[in-house]
Order: structure tokens, then sequence, then C-alpha cells
């Protein structure tokens, strides 16, 4: 019976061993269903974002086509009325002016003939502003820095166009076009 028991000791170790082999296969096809589970369940979730992303991706080239459509109408409005008001500018300008009472006192008409185009654009920002205006202000309306600015509020007072300022409560300056230069420019 020797030969028996030592088969049947052999036979046993071989079982236990193949269950114990079958036990981690079993628990390492576990881990490897738990671990595609949570694999499939990030790319639905990775599935859902990108549906929502295209989603709004398209909303806002909707959107972007709206506003390219409503500025190519603003800008064609713009356009129609600047004309309007060229042609209005125009008429005013074309009327006969009649001449002047003796008594009346006549300025001498400013001519921005001289000025350069960027000096003019500077003028006719300050010729139309409601109120006095500061560096920062028409920096910023003109896109311009503060030095630039300075070298052409300089360059048009030393072509004799009467730029004044006054101080404000924070103690900036603010620059504006008196009344009587409005006029003389605007050749009234």
């Amino acid at each position: 019976m020797g030969w028996f028991s030592s088969l049947n000791s052999s036979l046993s170790s071989s079982f236990a061993k193949v269950r114990e082999d079958t036990s981690l296969i079993f628990r390492w096809i576990t881990w490897l269903k738990a671990r595609g589970d949570s694999q499939q369940n990030k790319l639905s979730q990775l599935d859902d974002a990108k549906a929502r992303l295209e989603s709004s991706i398209a909303v806002l080239q909707h959107n972007n086509a709206l506003l390219k459509s409503n500025h190519n109408h603003m800008m064609d409005y713009m356009r129609l009325v600047h004309k309007e008001v060229v042609g209005l500018h125009s008429e005013l300008h074309e009327k006969p002016v009649e001449a002047p009472a003796a008594s009346e006192h006549i300025l001498p008409p400013i001519s921005s003939e001289g000025l350069t185009e960027a000096e003019n654009v500077f003028l006719s920002h300050l010729y139309h502003a409601p109120k006095p205006l500061s560096y920062g202000e028409i920096s910023k309306s003109l896109n311009l820095n503060y030095g630039t600015i300075k070298n052409r509020l300089n360059r048009v007072r030393a072509k004799g166009i009467d730029i004044r300022f006054l101080v404000d409560e924070t103690g900036e300056r603010r620059f504006y076009l008196p009344d009587t230069v409005k006029i003389r420019l605007s050749g009234r």
C-alpha cells in the first residue's frame, strides 16, 4: 500500500495546486473584467462629453455665423449713414453764406490744412467729444499709447490750434477745443 498512499498523496497535492491555480486564474479574470467594465464606463463618459462638446461647438458656430451676419448688416448700415451724413454736410456747406453785419467780429477761419491725417483724426476726436477728454480716454478710443497722444497734442498746438485743458477733481488733465475754435474749424 505504500505506493498507493504515495500516489494518493501526489494526486491530492497536484489537485490542490490545480485548485489554487484555478482560484488565482478566476481572481485574475474577475479583476480583468472589473477593470474592463471600469474602462468601458470611462469610455462611455468620454463619449457623452464628446457629444456635449460637439453640440456646444455647433451652437457656437451658429452664433458666430449670426454675429458675422449682424456685423455685416451693421457695417452696411454704417456705410449708408456715413453717406447720408456726408451728403448732409455737403448740402450744409454748399449753401451761400450771408455776409455778416459790419458790427460783427469775424474770427479768421482755422484751416486744418497743414495737419497730417493722424493729426486731423486727433483734432476731429476732440472736436466731436461731448466733454473734455483725458489722455487715457483719448488713448483708449484712438487705440494709441500715451506718448503718441501727447506728441500729437503738442504738434497740433504748434500748428496754431488752441487746445485747452482743465484739471478735474482727481488732478487729471482733460483736453477740449473752445467753442470759438470749433466754430472756426467748422467754417461757420
